[in-house]
């Protein structure tokens, strides 16, 4: 599927956070003051069915008509990754544009935030190298075969991070091409077609409504 995004204009609108800092209630507001605006969620654990309390979900009647977009997408029991998430968000707003209407991004998960406005090139997935690695290969091991083959990955990966350590190795016996050469990665904010809004809040009022959601 094409990452060739369509212009619009104005820029469409983002809006991210930390939890519970109003991101969606406002979104919502904007949406409504805003013809033909609808909300595309950018939460990673908000495409699953069954997250819906986690993630504060808003209900139908919270949505106050604004139709919202990427929730509810998948079971927990099935893969989903970064990059199936960016190509659902380019789908839904390749269909806004064409219905002369606008998105408004609504993000808690930077990762996939970033994906979609940034417009990551999305290495393709090797699930059965993937599988023999987590067979075969210690975490110790894994970094040193990293750190030999990638150190620019390596350099940007917890020794720790299985997971990670895994994928881009993954990526390298799969393309053999080094991990980091698609793209300079999360760290990197180059410019984009986005407007991107912010939201901060007392770390005390925050810190009470994790504690009350």
């Amino acid at each position: 599927m094409s990452t060739e995004l369509p212009t619009f204009t104005p820029n469409p609108l983002v809006i991210i956070g930390p939890t519970a800092s109003g991101k969606s209630d406002l979104a919502v507001q904007v949406a409504q003051g805003s013809p033909k605006t609808e909300i595309l969620s950018v939460d990673a654990m908000a495409v699953y069915e069954e997250m819906s309390v986690g993630t504060a979900k808003l209900t139908d009647k919270e949505q106050r008509g604004v139709p919202h977009h990427l929730i509810d997408l998948i079971s927990v029991t099935q893969d989903f990754s970064v990059g199936d998430f960016q190509s659902a968000a380019y789908e839904v707003m390749r269909s806004l544009h064409e219905e002369d209407k606008r998105p408004l991004l609504v993000g808690g998960t930077g990762l996939y935030y970033q994906a979609v406005v940034d417009q990551f090139t999305m290495p393709p997935s090797f699930p059965r190298i993937r599988d023999e690695l987590e067979e075969s290969q210690t975490t110790e091991d894994l970094w040193k075969y990293l750190n030999e083959q990638d150190p620019d990955a390596a350099a940007k990966i917890e020794p720790s991070n299985r997971r990670r350590l895994i994928r881009a190795i993954e990526v390298i016996k799969g393309t053999g091409q080094k991990f980091s050469s698609f793209g300079p990665g999360v760290g990197s904010y180059a410019a984009n077609n986005f407007t991107t809004i912010g939201l901060e809040i007392d770390r005390v009022e925050l810190d009470r409504r994790i504690e009350s959601r």
